[in-house]
């Protein structure tokens, strides 16, 4: 899986905002919010990975355990899913 191409992560003061562009900016009005962690999972999603990928990344960069990591990046990416924002 990966973003899709017409998201971009954009970084404002101390926060951060996927934003559409091309044709996803008429399909999607708006922006989406996301937090310190969905930030890096975003990045992690500019290339190619797997779910077992990010949850490794998640749990090695931050003081999770695998159970929590994989039930919130799976509810992550569930979210970006259902905004047309991941490929896969």
């Amino acid at each position: 899986m990966k973003l899709n191409s017409e998201f971009v992560l954009r970084r404002v003061v101390d926060s951060a905002v996927l934003v559409p562009f091309g044709k996803k900016m008429v399909d999607f009005n708006g922006m989406i919010s996301v937090n310190k962690v969905g930030a890096f999972l975003v990045e992690l999603l500019q290339n190619e990975t797997t779910l077992d990928q990010l949850v490794d990344a998640a749990v090695e960069r931050f003081e999770v355990d695998r159970e929590t990591a994989s039930n919130d990046v799976a509810r992550f990416l569930d979210q970006l899913r259902s905004n047309g924002a991941l490929d896969e």
